[in-house]
């Protein structure tokens, strides 16, 4: 069969396309790993991104809950100075030209009075003006209790104001603190959106560059297993008239020897040869002289799997 136009045209095709596919499956393989190295990072981003929103929503519900308690505060602010007000317009003096004097500084007038009258030598209308005057300042410390109760009331509000303006600050400044982690965090889940489309983007090319290379493969298998199975009728064609030929070989060799019995000729090894091929039913030449087609074939009759078929659910 070697040399014969239509096999060796075969061949050259079974040949090229054969490169063909291992070439298809090479790329089908570079493909699949990079969709699978671009589908690792894609987990991980999703991953990242996860574990950022996650975050993000924790310092979110730290700062609802703070801007919560600094409303409280502030409110409270809000009620203390209105209730402090309130105080002051309800102890306002009647006599808004009377001005109140600390009972502090009416003692220390009382006790001046009295050291006056201990140690100096008074006449009775003298010491009856300072004692009038003492029973004056003593009605006006009385008077000033009621104002002093209401101012200790003041005092301990204007403590209660204090109070709740510190806490108001310092959540005010814990707001602060958190409210630009926040905003860092909101950035980086923006790029890691961006990366994360970017990869989904790449692994869908990826994706229809694989199909497109399937497909190649697919109709290069096909087209090889039409080839293949034109390759081996061809060549049992020309393996049947081969065997023809040889028939009529054997049988025009084996009348041959059969006259050379008649005329009691010497036969040779091939003359005995031929006659046990002939008695066996076998067609064989010998084998000293075994023509060339009887050599292995280039491809087994058996339906190829081609090492470059596709495979499925990858």
């Amino acid at each position: 069969m070697q040399g014969n136009p239509e096999i060796e045209k075969l061949k050259r095709e079974i040949a090229t396309l054969s490169s063909k596919l291992k070439n298809l499956g090479k790329e089908k393989d570079i493909g699949y790993k990079k969709k699978e190295d671009i589908s690792k990072e894609l987990s991980k981003s999703m991953q990242n991104a996860k574990e950022l929103k996650e975050e993000k929503h924790d310092i979110d519900n730290k700062i609802k809950n703070l801007k919560e308690k600094r409303e409280e505060y502030n409110n409270k602010v809000k009620e203390l100075s209105a209730k402090i007000k309130e105080k002051l317009e309800q102890n306002k003096p009647k006599n808004k030209d009377k001005s109140i004097v600390p009972s502090s500084k009416l003692r220390k007038q009382i006790e001046s009075i009295e050291m006056s009258i201990q140690t100096e030598a008074l006449s009775f209308d003298r010491e009856k003006k300072y004692m009038d005057q003492i029973k004056r300042l003593k009605a006006q410390i009385e008077e000033n209790k009621q104002y002093e109760d209401q101012f200790s009331d003041i005092k301990e509000l204007r403590d209660d104001l204090k109070k709740y303006k510190k806490l108001a600050d310092e959540v005010h400044e814990e707001i602060q603190k958190l409210a630009p982690k926040s905003s860092e965090i909101y950035k980086e889940l923006a790029e890691k959106s961006k990366e994360i489309a970017t990869a989904k983007k790449e692994k869908n090319i990826l994706y229809d560059i694989i199909k497109t290379t399937k497909n190649q493969i697919n109709q290069l298998n096909k087209n090889l297993s039409n080839i293949l199975t034109e390759f081996s009728k061809l060549k049992d064609n020309i393996f049947q008239t081969h065997k023809k030929k040889d028939t009529i070989f054997i049988e025009r060799k084996s009348a041959e020897v059969k006259e050379k019995l008649k005329a009691k000729k010497k036969l040779t090894t091939d003359d005995i040869l031929i006659l046990q091929r002939e008695a066996m039913g076998s067609i064989e030449k010998p084998k000293h002289k075994k023509p060339s087609y009887y050599k292995k074939p280039l491809f087994h009759k058996k339906p190829i799997e081609h090492k470059y078929k596709i495979k499925e659910n990858k």
